[in-house]
């Protein structure tokens, strides 16, 4: 009896300390840039099964609970992308249009005996054609965020959900090899 005692007083502390609030850090871009004027920026998404919001997370949880959703992106993702591409594009070169495809967009959170858990997993295409229309570049972006804590939030799963969104767009810009193609192509 003392040793089960003991190991719930462990769990109960361990839950304690897990509390907390999700922070999101942007990673630093490498100093490659993309040799192109501008970028015009589209976004597609033709997943029939995507709502148009996160699961809702209820105020009281119990063991056990879940929801999980396919989602449409936040309507402010596309000034996020701008936003980022100012961060790699030189400035000089040719214009270029860049097409940006949902494949997956999963917020989900779930409780068990000890944490509550807001989880997102964002998968996009990325192509970017020449003015004139040619393919130079594409590749996959995948963010991928997980965040336990003593109480699960609308506002901590819309931020981990950010920040996949944020990874997925990252991955496939900081990728130097990437960068690298395109300038070749331009």
């Amino acid at each position: 009896m003392r040793m089960l005692l003991s190991h719930f007083v462990l769990a109960a502390f361990l839950c304690t300390a897990c509390t907390g609030t999700f922070i999101y850090i942007p990673p630093d871009y490498p100093p490659v840039r993309w040799n192109v004027r501008a970028v015009q920026v589209s976004i597609r998404d033709e997943r029939t099964d995507a709502k148009n919001g996160l699961p809702i997370v209820p105020d009281v949880v119990m063991p056990g609970g879940s929801s999980s959703a396919e989602v449409q992106l936040r309507p402010t993702f596309e000034r996020f992308v701008q936003r980022r591409l100012a961060q790699v594009v030189s400035g000089l070169g040719p214009p270029v249009k860049l097409e940006i495809s949902v494949v997956k967009a999963r917020a989900e959170w779930f409780v068990n005996t000890f944490t509550e858990t807001e989880k997102a997993l964002v998968k996009l295409q990325f192509r970017v054609y020449s003015d004139d229309g040619q393919l130079l570049a594409e590749g996959v972006g995948l963010g991928a965020r997980e965040f336990s804590s003593g109480g699960a939030s609308a506002q901590e799963l819309a931020a981990v959900f950010r920040a996949a969104c944020n990874d997925a767009v990252d991955q496939y810009l900081c990728d130097e090899k990437v960068v690298r193609t395109l300038n070749a192509k331009l």
